[in-house]
């Protein structure tokens, strides 16, 4: 008799990872930062299979709101992504320029329009800039599965300054992530954080806040879109190839 022990060995011998599936009763927390994502541009119906919104908000004039809706999103998604608002005070605003961040998205299966390919779109960030502007910025929520793990990517920015990125869970350790320093080209950060509330109604919250003001004016940090997809669980092909890994060894047996 073959047991599952046994196979351990040969699974690891095919380049597979086996992910024990945490207990369903805990909430699931985890992030990382990459502040080179190395790409220009990115598809938002692709890595947002639960959902996704983006902002193009371009108000550069007063009197400026303290919540901004998403211009768009995906038809039908199910994650609850809220409206941004400000954190530690100020009102929010959004940027006319071509400096802002990631250059490019694309979808296909957005609100209204329907469809974009390829083109910039603007970020929302709190108006309080420079020295007025340090430990403000701008927050978000969504919700999540007690019955499945998330993967929440967040596209942010920033101008002549640095930014921290903080999530909390109910019942979880909050994670807190720093940017690079911004420099006044508005490069691209990517936040990706993984998370399962232990209840229904626990909601995942995000908060992204200018905490180091560099040189230059008009110092600040802001997000421009938010994918939500599914961390996939073990596929039936590798069941299967567990299966056939299994029948081999019974075979050399006999």
């Amino acid at each position: 008799m073959i047991t599952s022990v046994r196979l351990l060995p040969m699974v690891a011998a095919f380049g597979i990872t086996l992910h024990l599936a945490p207990q369903l009763n805990a909430a699931v927390l985890a992030g990382q930062v990459f502040t080179n994502p190395g790409v220009s541009a990115v598809d938002l119906t692709a890595t947002g299979s639960v959902d996704w919104a983006i902002w193009d908000f371009t108000q550069v004039s007063a009197p400026f709101p303290t919540t901004v809706a998403a211009t768009n999103g995906k038809a039908g998604g199910t994650a609850n992504i809220s409206v941004i608002s400000t954190v530690g005070g100020g009102s929010l605003r959004g940027s006319g320029g071509s400096s802002i961040g990631l250059k490019n998205f694309s979808y296909s299966d957005g609100n209204s329009p329907t469809s974009l390919t390829n083109l910039p779109q603007s970020l929302v960030f709190n108006s309080s800039l420079d020295a007025g502007g340090l430990n403000r910025g701008v927050q978000l929520s969504l919700s999540g599965d007690p019955a499945q793990e998330y993967l929440v990517s967040v596209w942010a920015t920033g101008f002549n300054a640095q930014g921290t990125m903080t999530a909390t869970l109910n019942g979880a350790t909050a994670v807190t992530l720093q940017s690079q320093e911004y420099s006044n080209s508005k490069q691209p950060t990517l936040f990706t954080f993984t998370f399962r509330p232990d209840v229904v109604g626990d909601l995942l919250n995000l908060s992204y806040v200018m905490t180091t003001d560099t040189t230059g004016t008009n110092s600040h940090v802001g997000i421009q879109a938010v994918t939500v997809s599914v961390v996939p669980e073990p596929t039936q092909a590798l069941l299967c190839l567990l299966g056939l890994v299994g029948l081999t060894q019974i075979r050399r047996r006999r």
